[in-house]
Parts: C-alpha cells; structure tokens; sequence
C-alpha cells in the first residue's frame, strides 16, 4: 500500500513543488529607490519611508508613471518622456 502511494504521490507533489517555486521566482520583487523596502506595483508611495512613487492621474485618479505620456485608464494626456 505504501509502495502504491509512493509511486503516485510523490511524482504529483514533485510537480506542485516545482510549480510553485517557479511561480515564486517569476514574480518580481518591486523595491522603492529611496529606503531599498519591498513595495507593489499599485503603491503611489513607499509604506516604509513615504517616498512618492507614483502619481495620479488627473482624469480618472489611477495610479501612473512619470514617464508615461498618456493614462492607459481613461487616455488623459499626462506629458511624460516625449522621445
């Protein structure tokens, strides 16, 4: 009995721990310029040291970037980085 379960657990728990791991390094970890803390990609300033991170948009108030010429939202014009 546990020679059956050997063969048919561990290969699907080998697969889930791999599929894990893999999503674990997959997601990157976002720091804020200033402190070096761990913050996400919605934060508009760092929880740890209040740095500023994004702004808003003036049309819809969802987060974007400074170099971002346009809201993906709601298409406000935001004048970022014109290249």
């Amino acid at each position: 009995m546990l020679l059956i379960f050997l063969i048919f657990a561990l290969p699907i728990l080998g697969i889930l721990a791999g599929y894990l791991h893999r999503r674990e390094r997959s997601q990157v970890r976002l720091l804020c310029p200033a402190c070096g803390g761990e913050v996400k990609r919605n934060y508009l300033a760092c929880p740890h040291c209040g740095t500023r991170l994004q702004s808003e948009c003036p049309g819809c108030g969802k987060p974007v970037r400074s170099l971002w010429r346009g809201c993906p939202h709601c298409g406000t014009p935001l004048g970022g980085d014109p290249r």
